[in-house]
């Protein structure tokens, strides 16, 4: 067995790793997490897609980078290149699809991906955002440290060393053993802050605040529920002139009432389906039949929402339809 020293590692080397396993820790995180959580649905399925790559690729980089491995670099080119192309290639297949109504092509990866998604958002359009921009960055990322990875082992090849070569690191050392033990207490601060951050799928009786939707702060007693199928409603109560400005901010990020939908007094009734019907776990009435009051639809493609106001409850209701397959 070789005990020769370790030829030095590039510093953009050492960076793009670094960043690597840090990408892998925050999918190992996310894939564990989604075995415990209840909601977004199947959300286990996603979990056991993610986790065996991630902690390929991390193994592969780790070895790569710090251990005296010489055909680790040549292998954590490969699954790097793989690992960081894939995601951002997925989001834009699934964003294309959406866009031609197509999205019944991937209907099983569909129903798993977009509540989670969706989820991103609920959690705060910066987070959201963030989250994303970091998924569609690990492409190029990929690509650079895979580039790396090659060119680390071109260095090793040409230092002489063999691929069953360790270079007197086949033990690990009491640091490394500290820092094992560093990554699984971050692992595991990770998971739980995943399972705890992202929204139930419903929730009865609460604040504003505590719902992953765009409610007026006034208001009280908010009920909503969601589906797989990105469906979902909510009610809550406020008076008629917070309704209004309410729906004149713009529903639901879509445009003003004035521009892109109607805000009327409703003539006879008005039908709308409520937050029970979305889940079989919950018991009510499924819509709400309102005599005297307001309603609001918009319409754009296959997308609706309807919302309505009840002058008798100061009960407001808002339901919006999910995929149409």
């Amino acid at each position: 067995m070789a005990t020769r020293s370790l030829p030095k590692r590039p510093t953009m080397f050492l960076v793009s790793s670094v960043l690597v396993l840090a990408q892998c820790l925050f999918f190992i995180s996310g894939a564990l997490a989604t075995f415990v959580i209840t909601w977004p649905p199947y959300s286990a399925v996603l979990g056991v897609i993610v986790l065996p790559p991630a902690i390929i690729v991390a193994v592969c980089q780790y070895l790569a980078a710090f251990r005296g491995n010489a055909g680790a670099p040549k292998a954590a080119a490969v699954f790097v290149i793989i690992g960081g192309v894939a995601p951002p290639v997925f989001l834009v297949v699934l964003f294309v699809l959406g866009a031609v109504d197509g999205a019944e092509v991937l209907l099983p990866l569909v129903l798993v991906i977009l509540p989670m998604l969706a989820s991103l958002e609920e959690l705060g359009r910066p987070f959201g955002a963030a989250v994303l921009l970091f998924l569609l960055g690990m492409g190029p990322m990929g690509c650079l440290a895979g580039w790396l990875n090659r060119r680390r082992g071109r260095q090793l090849e040409a230092a002489g060393v063999s691929e069953g070569d360790t270079l007197g690191l086949a033990r690990f050392s009491l640091q490394e053993l500290m820092l094992f033990v560093t990554v699984a207490a971050g692992i595991m601060s990770a998971t739980t802050y995943f399972v705890h951050a992202l929204p139930p799928q419903y929730a009865e009786h609460v604040l504003p605040e505590k719902t992953p939707f765009n409610i007026p702060e006034n208001a009280t007693d908010v009920c909503f529920c969601r589906n797989a199928r990105l469906a979902k409603a909510y009610e809550f109560t406020i008076d008629e002139e917070g309704f209004r400005a309410w729906i004149e901010a713009g529903v639901d990020g879509v445009a003003p009432w004035h521009e892109d939908g109607s805000l009327w007094p409703i003539a006879g009734t008005y039908t709308i389906r409520r937050y029970h019907g979305l889940s079989p776990e919950l018991t009510g009435p499924k819509s709400i039949t309102i005599a005297d009051g307001l309603y609001y639809e918009w319409r754009q493609g296959s997308e609706r929402i309807y919302t309505a106001f009840d002058r008798e409850t100061n009960r407001a209701y808002y339901y919006r339809r999910g995929l149409v397959i």
